[in-house]
């Protein structure tokens, strides 16, 4: 996985898009087709938003950023819900919102617990968090 200067985390999103148009043009990247499609084959984002791209019609751009106003509107959805949880105050439910939008950087990685851009483990981090909040207000 480490080839070619890849930093793990910190060239994820150079990934994602030739993935994508691989997927959406099979003849596009002809000499670094092999090194794409080993990586892509362990994911299943690239095929996922490449079938959206064919069936909505949007630009991939667009969808970038449909994406990442829906992962943060999560965030943000699932930080409150949280904090409402855990919390009396609306204000220190403000301050855990407010503390989920700085980027945290993961050790030893490029990795941001919130990216500037979309990227699928915002979504997940997202999805996550309603999870714990599902959790701990014992719900399915």
């Amino acid at each position: 996985m480490n080839s070619a200067g890849y930093r793990y985390a910190a060239s994820d999103q150079a990934f994602y898009i030739p993935a994508i148009v691989r997927h959406l043009e099979p003849a596009a990247f002809p000499r670094d087709a092999p090194l794409i499609d080993g990586q892509a084959r362990m994911t299943l984002v690239d095929e996922t938003l490449a079938a959206l791209v064919k069936t909505t019609g949007l630009s991939l751009q667009f969808l970038f950023a449909v994406l990442y106003a829906v992962a943060l509107t999560l965030l943000l959805f699932a930080a409150i819900r949280l904090g409402r949880r855990l919390y009396r105050s609306e204000w220190t439910v403000f301050a855990l919102t407010a503390a989920l939008t700085l980027r945290h950087s993961i050790a030893k990685t490029g990795a941001n617990t919130l990216e500037g851009y979309f990227h699928p483990r915002v979504l997940v981090f997202a999805l996550g968090l309603l999870g714990v909040t599902a959790f701990l207000e014992r719900r399915d």
